[in-house]
């Protein structure tokens, strides 16, 4: 339980890391824009007014008092601006030292700064900096006084950003809390996330880890109808078949133990009771070589299937395919069985259709096929039956089919019946594994087979191989 702890804590941890990193990067990236943007806006404005209400000024006294000296134009300036506006007027020569200013002071002091110099040149100057005398943010414009052609001063308009800086600094701080509320709810968002998401996904790596142990009775919770839950039920799924599969072998173990150990039973038994007779007796004799001859086939017959699965588990069952005419291989099958049926007290019947059917395939697989199925079929017929083989036209398929008149097979057994190694519930014997390699062989053909039965009325393989 600790260790599971540690994981899903730091699975929460590597996702909280990462939505709060991302998080904290983009409300940093916006708060920056944002601010970068206010305070261009705010001292923006400032100066664009400031350097409207100069160029005005400039406009009008330039237009209008052309020919007037620098004194009296300064005193214009001066009477015209009016009092008590947060905008300081300076009026310098034209080697930058203050005559005058709006509050009717001559100073001494000379000023040196871009927006002077750029008026001195000609054009319009502005400039933003620290007053050194205040020591506050000020933002001036700079424009040439002219008298006819002549450049005979320069017009100065100052005012304080400390205002403007004031109110950016208030914005910021407002910023800066709402981002740091949104980084806060985003965090506590990311938290919720990362249970949300953690927790499931813990379950079901617990559960697979328990799965890769060899405890499939392990199952994956499914919370929610997402791709971690559509995981757990992966999960599940492959974990019931896993039982369902090793279910089916042992009992396939089991069953095969049995097949094996019976016809090896009575071959030891009768090659102890011939070797103990010393073959005096003939009829003894030949009684027990034909059943070691018996049995020593029927092992043969139960090895070939074995090999058969495992080649086919393995994708390795060799096919050589050619064209075959289904009505002859038919034939020579009905033939081969025909002397068992009477020995047995069965009918065997051949129905064929006059139309021929021509099919691409295995000649020795396909007779394997309906072997196994003809041995089925008189495996459950009882004497008197009917057992009947037939070949028919199904469209672009050709339809081999073997039918019998025997107990038949239960509906919950029907759909099992062709699944490797499961063995149905009838009263005789064997190792499952017929019908299962003549599905695969079908299905290696491009076919498929069928099975239809109902209980008490026989059973009928259909194998459909496509047409030529």
């Amino acid at each position: 339980m600790e260790a599971k702890g540690l994981r899903a804590g730091g699975i929460r941890r590597k996702i909280l890391w990462s939505f709060g990193m991302v998080i904290v990067l983009l409300v940093v990236v916006f708060e920056t824009v944002f601010l970068v943007t206010v305070d261009q806006y705010f001292e923006g404005g400032a100066v664009a007014e400031l350097q409207r209400r100069a160029t005005v000024k400039a406009a009008v006294v330039n237009q209008y008092m052309k020919d007037q000296n620098l004194a009296e134009k300064s005193r214009y300036i001066l009477e015209t601006s009016e009092r008590g506006e947060p905008v300081k007027v300076e009026i310098l020569n034209l080697e930058g030292r203050v005559l005058l200013d709006s509050y009717g002071l001559v100073e001494s002091n000379w000023v040196q700064t871009e927006d002077v110099a750029a008026a001195r040149s000609g054009q319009v100057g502005v400039w933003t900096g620290q007053n050194e005398a205040t020591g506050e943010e000020i933002a001036a414009v700079s424009l040439p006084l002219m008298r006819g052609e002549r450049m005979s001063g320069v017009l100065r308009y100052t005012s304080s950003l400390e205002g403007v800086k004031s109110t950016v600094h208030e914005i910021t701080i407002a910023a800066l809390l709402v981002g740091a509320m949104a980084v806060a709810v985003a965090l506590s968002t990311s938290l919720w996330l990362a249970k949300r998401i953690a927790g499931p996904v813990v379950e079901v790596t617990a559960a697979a880890r328990k799965m890769a142990e060899g405890d499939f009775s392990a199952r994956a919770k499914k919370r929610d109808d997402d791709e971690v839950g559509q995981l757990a039920e992966t999960l599940n799924a492959m974990a019931e078949e896993v039982v369902k599969g090793q279910n089916l072998k042992n009992e396939f173990i089991s069953s095969i133990s049995h097949e094996i150990r019976t016809p090896l039973t009575s071959i030891k038994g009768w090659s102890e009771t011939l070797v103990s007779g010393g073959l005096e007796d003939r009829e003894e004799t030949e009684m027990g070589l034909q059943v070691i001859v018996k049995e020593t086939n029927r092992l043969i017959v139960l090895v070939e299937d074995l090999l058969d699965v495992s080649k086919i588990q393995a994708g390795r069952l060799r096919m050589e395919m050619c064209r075959v005419e289904v009505q002859p291989l038919m034939e020579e099958i009905w033939k081969q069985f025909r002397q068992r049926a009477e020995s047995r007290g069965v009918q065997l019947e051949l129905s064929l259709t006059e139309e021929p059917l021509l099919v691409l395939g295995d000649t020795n697989r396909l007779k394997q096929v309906l072997v196994n199925l003809l041995d089925n079929a008189f495996k459950f017929t009882p004497e008197g039956g009917l057992v009947e083989l037939r070949a028919e036209r199904s469209g672009r398929e050709a339809v081999l089919a073997v039918a019998d008149s025997g107990e038949g097979i239960a509906p919950e057994e029907l759909p099992l019946i062709t699944e490797k190694f499961h063995k149905g519930s009838g009263k005789q014997g064997g190792s499952g594994l017929g019908l299962s390699i003549s599905k695969e062989i079908a299905e290696l053909h491009g076919g498929r087979l069928e099975v239809q039965s109902e209980p008490g009325q026989g059973a009928t393989v259909l194998v459909y191989v496509p047409l030529v």
